[in-house]
C-alpha cells in the first residue's frame, strides 16, 4: 500500500489530474500515509483547478 501511495505521489507531482485527485483521497483517509487534511485539502485544490470534479 505505501508503494503505491509514493507511486501515486510522484505522477500527482508531474501533473497527472486523476493521480492528483487519488491522492487527495488517499491523504485524507489515511491510505499509505498518515492522515492528512490540510495535504488532501491541498491535492483536491489542484485537481480541481486543472477542471477535475470530485464526486461527492
Amino acid at each position: 500500500v505505501r508503494r503505491w501511495f509514493e507511486d501515486t505521489q510522484i505522477e500527482a507531482q508531474r501533473g497527472d489530474v486523476k493521480q492528483q485527485a487519488l491522492l487527495a483521497q488517499m491523504y485524507n483517509e489515511g491510505y499509505g500515509t498518515e492522515r492528512d487534511v490540510r495535504a488532501a485539502a491541498s491535492w483536491a485544490e489542484r485537481a480541481r483547478q486543472r477542471g477535475y470534479r470530485m464526486k461527492g
